[in-house]
């Protein structure tokens, strides 16, 4: 039942999403445009694919990709509060809590009390975490590599390039 009411969810939240780009292309662009053809549209349909390289594989260990790149944001910044990772990962402070609450279950990450602030806690990888991390660290790259694999070199570098300059 909650599969399907999901599915409704997000079928309503794309016919949404569809008419506010048109109703902004209409108004700041003098004409309609099709979802399919706007760069948010674009970008997370990249990322819908690239996630469906990973879910499998990380669902066997019991993670998300969400997950699993909150694990990479921690490795990266060892020592980081929630609060701080969550400003560094550019999500919402209770879904990086949620992602860190599921990977401390998994025994891939521990939170400590802060030193300077001990109402905080510092988070940092178990040994779990980093072999989790050593096992899959390839799992990302072989995505990409998926998603682009109808790309020249070339085409890569200035796809790469226009996205650095965009973000």
């Amino acid at each position: 039942m909650k599969n399907i009411i999901f599915s409704v969810f997000l079928f309503c939240i794309d016919k949404i999403v569809y008419q506010v780009y048109n109703i902004l292309a209409i108004l700041f662009l003098g004409g309609e445009i099709m979802l399919k053809d706007a760069l948010g549209y674009k970008l997370i349909t990249l990322l819908e694919n690239m996630r469906s390289y990973t879910k499998q594989p990380l669902a066997e260990i019991g993670i998300t990709h969400g997950h699993f790149i909150t694990l990479i944001y921690i490795s990266e910044n060892e020592g980081v509060t929630q609060a701080q990772l969550a400003e560094i990962h550019r999500k919402d402070r209770n879904i990086v809590g949620r992602n860190i609450d599921a990977l401390e279950k998994q025994n891939f990450v521990i939170r400590k009390r802060g030193v300077k602030d001990r109402r905080s806690f510092t988070l940092h990888l178990t040994e779990i975490g980093k072999d989790i991390l050593s096992t899959y660290s390839n799992l990302l790259n072989t995505a990409e590599k998926e998603v682009l694999k109808n790309l020249t070199e070339e085409e890569i570098s200035t796809f790469f390039t226009l996205l650095n300059k965009i973000t």
